[in-house]
């Protein structure tokens, strides 16, 4: 009995000082996060001389408070995507984490990280291009002169490596006194992108972006773009100036799988591969300063498990694996650095982030399979699965549709695990295109019976009908300009009603399409250095690509074509043989075992003179006369060039028109 109350009475001094501990421990969380702030309002946006100057030259313009009312009733804006974009859309700002690490938000979409050493600076992810690179280099300077030691990609996404030049210069990077940091698998992603299906990317990319739209701020309209659900928009693009260009140099350090410890600049940090939002993602945590640097893994919003604008399917799973790897293996972190959305300040609130969103995204993961597993289709999956309101918004302007849609992710999670077939056969071989619009136009009544009730349905508010309805009538009859205009009413007020960013960014594009409104506004990614940074053997396969078959075929067009970069290494080669066709890329590998029967022509060329010619910038005689490319049979050469399918870059894509 005494031994009991013993017990018991020992246990209660236990409850009462862990008690008394605990809103000690939540006291200090929130002092760190106090002084970290005050810290940060005095030295980077306080009225310190300067400091006042450049936040005021960098400030975003505020959200319009009355939002507007489509024609049909619906606010143009979701309440809490004005919200959102409140948060994210507030004045350009430098957050500080530890006593060395900075986070740059409010310039581009993404954060800059700047990490400062010893004897010099680390740039995590330059950001989208030079006119974002230039505003943070400028705010960087405002805090330190020590020199850039390292750039350090956390993955391939554009908006992340686009303005590397604003920070070093191509000398610097070729005499090894900058190094250039990223996963081994980073430029292989790049090439994919950039020439493999670069013209459908960049026009699905910028309907994702909602690129084509007025930016609602500078507008003051309620029709446009809102916010882009992790930053705020690519700025260069939407002011009254020339398209800013895209820099970029490829890693001259390459992360394998297993991650990597390296020191610049005095600092230590742990390199770990984190596969998630991309296949080369990159964490970092420094250990000293117990600061973890998150990447895109964490977003302030629900990710995109699947992109609206088009990417290898994302493995899911893994990216679970990745987040609780992150939170084991660092779980002494106080600060939280992500390259969207603000730092997160003390151990507790940092694990909670983490845990939050895992759950998040497990939850729709494993949900979704139960559902594939029951035999439901991706329509029907859509139905089945759905987030609890805890996980659907369990922070202060965290989670929720801003930017990734678990809806679309679903349909995505059902992609990888089965494909396409959704085991119907029906769907294995249809009439085709045009055949099946025109009869089931013809079967609902003919054209005119469509569009009336297509009139209906959007004056019932049944907007997803209406628009499924009427583009049977687009495709059936391509030149009737109603059926356009009432598909794009209904996909009009389906962005209006959209919180997610992308998701609004492609319904209300479409819409302009539609009406012909669309004005290009897109930066081309032929005018930057992705292609400089390409090797030439893939600058030559991206012909492969671009070769119009059909035309050859026709023609039985057989020649082969020999490419040698001039002034390079002797086994900078490439060939391609055409076959009708058929069109083979030889790599320098095999280039040499070619005859004199298979080759017809020898082009010596640099790879700017590839790359303009590539690119319709210039013709075969200008840059043998201007550029000194060297073309044995010429006449053999402008023909190969003239079954080129277009230039490799941007091209005015219909999407919805169609």
């Amino acid at each position: 009995m005494f031994k009991m109350r013993r017990g018991v009475i020992f246990f209660t001094i236990v409850l009462l000082v862990v008690m008394m501990v605990l809103p000690s421990v939540g006291a200090q969380e929130n002092q760190l996060v106090e002084e970290v702030q005050t810290e940060l309002e005095y030295k980077l946006v306080g009225e310190e001389e300067g400091h006042y100057a450049y936040q005021k030259n960098h400030k975003n313009d505020p959200i319009n408070p009355e939002v507007s009312v489509s024609k049909n009733g619906n606010p143009m804006v979701p309440e809490s995507s004005y919200e959102h974009s409140d948060y994210l859309n507030e004045d350009a700002k430098v957050f500080k984490a530890a006593d060395n690490v900075y986070s740059f938000s409010g310039f581009g979409l993404a954060n800059t990280v700047m990490i400062e050493g010893e004897d010099g600076i680390i740039i995590i992810d330059p950001n989208s291009d030079m006119h974002v690179g230039d505003m943070v280099y400028t705010a960087v300077r405002d805090i330190t002169d020590k020199p850039v030691k390292g750039i350090i990609y956390s993955h391939n996404h554009i908006d992340h490596v686009g303005g590397a030049r604003s920070f070093v210069t191509r000398e610097q990077v070729e005499n090894g006194e900058v190094a250039i940091v990223a996963h081994h698998k980073l430029m292989g992603n790049i090439k994919n992108i950039f020439s493999v299906i670069t013209p459908i990317m960049v026009q699905r990319g910028s309907y994702h972006t909602g690129e084509y739209l007025d930016w609602n701020y500078k507008s003051g309209k309620d029709s446009g773009y809102v916010h882009g659900g992790i930053g705020v928009p690519f700025q260069g693009r939407h002011e009254e100036e020339k398209q800013e260009e895209i820099s970029f140099f490829k890693p001259t350090i390459m992360v394998p799988d297993e991650g990597s410890t390296m020191t610049i600049a005095g600092v230590e940090m742990e390199i770990m591969y984190a596969p998630s939002e991309t296949e080369d993602e990159l964490v970092f945590y420094l250990p000293k300063e117990k600061v973890l640097i998150t990447s895109e893994v964490i977003n302030p919003t629900f990710p995109n498990l699947y992109s609206p604008r088009g990417t290898k399917t994302r493995d899911v799973g893994q990216w679970i694996e990745s987040i609780d790897e992150m939170r084991y293996r660092f779980d002494e972190a106080k600060y939280m650095v992500p390259t969207h959305g603000r730092p997160v300040y003390g151990k507790r609130n940092v694990n909670k982030r983490m845990t939050d969103y895992r759950d998040a995204i497990s939850w729709v993961y494993q949900q979704s399979i139960r559902g594939i597993n029951q035999g439901f289709n991706k329509d029907q999956l859509v139905e089945f699965v759905n987030l609890p309101e805890r996980l659907n918004d369990p922070w202060d302007h965290g989670l929720g549709n801003h930017y990734g849609d678990y809806n679309l992710s679903v349909k995505a999670i059902y992609t990888d695990f089965l494909g396409w077939f959704e085991g119907d056969p029906t769907e294995l071989s249809r009439a085709p295109y045009e055949t099946r619009a025109s009869n089931y136009v013809e079967v609902m009544g003919g054209l005119e019976k469509v569009k009336k009730e297509t009139r209906e349905a959007i004056d019932r508010k049944e907007y997803e009908w209406a628009a499924e309805l009427i583009t049977w009538a687009v495709r059936a009859f391509p030149e009737d300009t109603e059926s356009k205009l009432l598909k794009a009413e209904a996909l009009e007020e389906l962005g209006y009603l959209s919180t997610a960013a992308n998701v609004r960014g492609f319904y209300l594009s479409a819409a302009q399409e539609l009406r012909g409104e669309l004005e290009s506004n897109v930066i081309d990614p032929g005018r930057g250095d992705i292609l400089k940074e390409l090797d030439f053997s893939s600058l030559v396969s991206m012909i492969t690509y671009n070769w119009d078959a059909e035309k050859a075929e026709k023609d039985d067009v057989n020649l082969g074509v020999k490419f040698v970069l001039k002034n390079g290494k002797e086994k900078e080669k490439a060939a391609i043989l055409v076959r009708g066709g058929a069109v083979e890329f030889v790599s320098a590998e095999h280039a040499d075992s070619l005859g004199l029967f298979d080759i017809n022509s020898i082009v010596t060329v640099t790879k700017e003179s590839l790359e303009s010619i590539l690119l319709e910038e210039s013709t075969i005689e200008e840059e043998i006369a201007e550029r000194g490319m060297e073309v044995y049979n010429v006449i053999g050469f402008k023909k190969f060039i003239s079954y080129l399918d277009g230039k490799i870059a941007y091209r005015d894509i219909k999407l919805a028109d169609r």
